[in-house]
């Protein structure tokens, strides 16, 4: 719901930002998006401010980003693009959740082309702590963006045959038909120079996590 998603992501992240310049807070945290680097990217240090935004979503993500820009002579901004996030109970779509919902309704995570494209996650406990650290981090930045994940970036093959070996079902087939997924990689070194942290949950734990929920 793209009209929905300008208004929460831009207008009310704007008037949430007011309220927070006359009531005296200090920092605002911006959960953004890693969608903001497009559908296909390889981010190296150096190259974490950059966007190539492809839709709704990521555009007004991409906004919001900019419009706390615009006052962060006032309040300390800190963005976090991060990517897919698993825990229990989730029910948005990414890679995890959909080749769940495929094994309970085919028995099988299908995977596109080779599976060779990468993909990385954050986990909610390690999304919270990040978020925990930088409340509570001293620095002069009045506007830093952050990329936030997780130390693998495994093939989409290998999540599938993680996503399986979690659920004890099912298997794992290959539509060459539809082509390759896009790969997306982030280099983590980028957290840990620009915010003092190291996600600890490896995706294969947050898998079982949030199958278990």
């Amino acid at each position: 719901d793209a009209e929905a998603g300008y208004a929460n992501n831009v207008a009310s992240t704007v008037n949430l930002a007011h309220a927070a310049i006359s009531a005296g807070v200090k920092r605002l945290i911006f959960l953004s998006s890693a969608a903001v680097y497009g559908r296909s990217y390889d981010i190296r240090p150096g190259g974490e401010n950059q966007s190539a935004a492809a839709d709704w979503y990521a555009r007004s993500k991409e906004a919001g980003e900019q419009a706390l820009k615009d006052l962060s002579s006032e309040l300390q901004v800190v963005v976090l693009r991060l990517p897919s996030v698993l825990g229990p109970g989730k029910k948005s779509p990414d890679v995890v959740t959909d080749m769940l919902r495929q094994i309970d309704a085919t028995g099988a995570a299908e995977v596109y082309g080779s599976g060779k494209s990468r993909r990385q996650f954050a986990d909610i406990d390690d999304a919270c702590g990040l978020i925990l650290h930088c409340a509570r981090r001293i620095n002069d930045e009045r506007y830093s963006v952050i990329p936030a994940v997780g130390a693998q970036a495994l093939p989409i093959a290998r999540i599938a045959e993680e996503v399986v070996r979690a659920a004890g079902k099912g298997r794992v087939i290959f539509d060459r038909s539809r082509g390759e997924s896009p790969d997306q990689f982030i280099d983590p070194a980028i957290m840990r120079d620009k915010a003092g942290f190291d996600f600890k949950i490896s995706l294969e734990e947050s898998i079982r996590k949030s199958i278990r929920g």
